[in-house]
């Protein structure tokens, strides 16, 4: 009987302590004032597949004796195939005594959301969304900034899951052009400007949209380092087609993306020829790293 007592009063003496906490609970008020800057935002492209990097430069309205930090977000505004809106926060870091930043943000949205050749208008937006100042140990810079600025609109692409995604020592070359696929049908090649040597291609004779080529995939192929360039063949049967817009897309082995837009201009002249449109440089350093620069070659 002693040892039942003592469990009943173990109990009461525990209802009766939890009941006490509540009158000690306190809600946190934030009631500093903040002050409100305005940041400005540029993208290196307004048209991406989700999931695919997209470029940034941040400038931020004033210097700091403090190194900072600037918040970018990226938040889809439509929802096509699900019902999630989805969104991507990147940072940016900001040394003391300057103003400018640049970084990389992640397309967000589903990648099964499908688009024709004018993608998804406003798809996303992307904007500045904080400011904080890196804190010493002892916590002494006041930091009582806020930050955004005007968002930017993003068309979204059809994903390729096939040359879009990253891939180690490989760059992945896309090109995606306005149709009718059937009576519009190019080819692309990669070849060595350095010994005039070709390299990869790819073709097709279905009318298919896209081309698309890993470019040093380890898998089957290492291509030595130097000079390249992307070409776009035209064949002769496709004469009095009109202008075609298109890009040219270069995932590197990091993910991060080089777009290239451009139109063919009156495809009829072009006709049964070939032209480069990208040129891109392979490096090898001393750990086996593989690395790619592009520039536009028109």
């Amino acid at each position: 009987m002693k040892n039942i007592k003592y469990i009943i009063l173990s109990l009461t003496l525990l209802i009766v302590t939890s009941c006490g906490d509540d009158d000690f609970s306190i809600a946190y008020v934030d009631d500093e004032v903040k002050t409100a800057l305005v940041g400005t935002l540029q993208l290196d492209r307004t048209i991406a597949a989700p999931s695919t990097q997209i470029g940034f430069s941040v400038t931020i309205p004033q210097s700091f004796t403090a190194e900072s930090k600037v918040q970018v977000t990226a938040k889809r505004q439509i929802s096509v195939v699900s019902n999630s809106f989805a969104q991507i926060i990147a940072t940016v870091t900001i040394p003391a005594g300057a103003t400018t930043g640049t970084g990389v943000i992640e397309m967000p949205g589903n990648t099964g959301d499908t688009s024709d050749w004018n993608g998804i208008a406003d798809y996303a937006e992307i904007a500045i969304t904080g400011l904080a100042l890196t804190q010493p140990e002892n916590g002494s810079i006041d930091d009582p900034f806020v930050m955004t600025s005007e968002p930017i609109s993003v068309t979204a692409l059809q994903y390729n899951a096939s040359w879009m995604a990253p891939a180690t020592s490989t760059l992945k070359v896309i090109m995606d052009w306005e149709g009718p696929y059937d009576t519009r049908n190019f080819s692309l090649y990669m070849w060595n400007t350095d010994d005039g040597f070709y390299y990869e291609g790819s073709t097709s004779s279905s009318g298919a949209r896209f081309r698309g080529d890993f470019f040093n995939n380890p898998a089957n192929e290492v291509h030595p380092d130097g000079n390249y360039a992307v070409e776009i063949d035209v064949p002769a049967s496709y004469a009095g087609t009109g202008d075609v817009p298109y890009y040219i897309q270069l995932v590197h082995p990091d993910g991060t993306t080089d777009f290239y837009p451009g139109t063919l201009l009156n495809s009829e002249s072009l006709a049964g020829t070939f032209f480069d449109v990208v040129y891109f440089t392979k490096t090898t350093d001393g750990d086996g790293n593989v690395t790619f620069t592009s520039s536009s070659a028109l």
